[in-house]
């Protein structure tokens, strides 16, 4: 009678670490929703997850620093550069897991050079969005003007304070439809960004299990919201 009365609670104690109740998950995503939006969206499909959803990239990073959350969902040109996450689940769509950068300007022709101002959505901070767009760029060096929020990338094209935006390919169709500008998409040999990953606290006991069982179920209503079609272990 006891050893059946431990079993059952060491089979208790196994599913409260598997829950995938009580999961925090920060997320950061340059998309053309609303962090509203999405914090609605993510905790409508994932009603066990606590989502805490970013509009800034520097308030990403600093509070990601400061309470370590059980997970972080974001790109992974982000999630690489914080310290003691690893990547579980990686994005994919068309059976990739990254989509292509494109250069978007005003008027059909353009010259990549060194000289040229971009704009960009800060990802990394100013000093490594410039190194990042230079290499996406195959520059040397080149000189960018950073927003916060993908919509404010208009608005640089709109005053001419840059020759041209750095975008991923699926955002510009929102460009075009929102400009009476004469916007024009350049192709960029190579150069691609990575779909949203979900990354886990390294020290965080059993939480790759619980992240797993908690974002495998992937709705269309999410696929849309994330760009993503399924998850994939790295």
């Amino acid at each position: 009678m006891q050893a059946i009365i431990v079993t059952l609670i060491l089979m208790t104690l196994s599913w409260q670490s598997y829950s995938t109740e009580g999961l925090v998950c920060y997320v950061y995503l340059p998309t053309t929703d609303r962090p509203r939006a999405v914090q609605d969206g993510l905790s409508g499909a994932y009603p066990n997850v606590s989502f805490v959803v970013f509009g800034r990239f520097q308030e990403f990073r600093q509070r990601v620093s400061h309470e370590n959350p059980d997970a972080i969902l974001t790109l992974p040109l982000i999630s690489q550069e914080v310290e003691g996450y690893q990547t579980v689940l990686q994005g994919y769509a068309q059976g990739q897991s990254s989509q292509a950068l494109k250069l978007l300007t005003v008027g059909e022709q353009t010259q990549i050079a060194e000289e040229m101002v971009v704009g960009v959505v800060d990802l990394l901070g100013r000093r490594a969005m410039q190194e990042h767009t230079a290499k996406m760029l195959n520059l040397k060096s080149v000189r960018v003007r950073t927003v916060t929020k993908l919509e404010d990338l208009l608005t640089l094209l709109q005053f001419q304070d840059v020759d041209a935006i750095l975008v991923q390919s699926s955002t510009v169709p929102f460009f075009i439809n929102r400009s009476r500008l004469d916007l024009h998409a350049h192709a960029l040999n190579q150069s691609r960004l990575g779909l949203p990953s979900i990354a886990i606290r390294v020290s965080g006991s059993g939480t790759g299990k619980r992240v797993k069982e908690a974002f495998v179920p992937l709705s269309s209503e999410i696929q849309a919201l994330l760009g993503v079609e399924s998850w994939q272990e790295p």
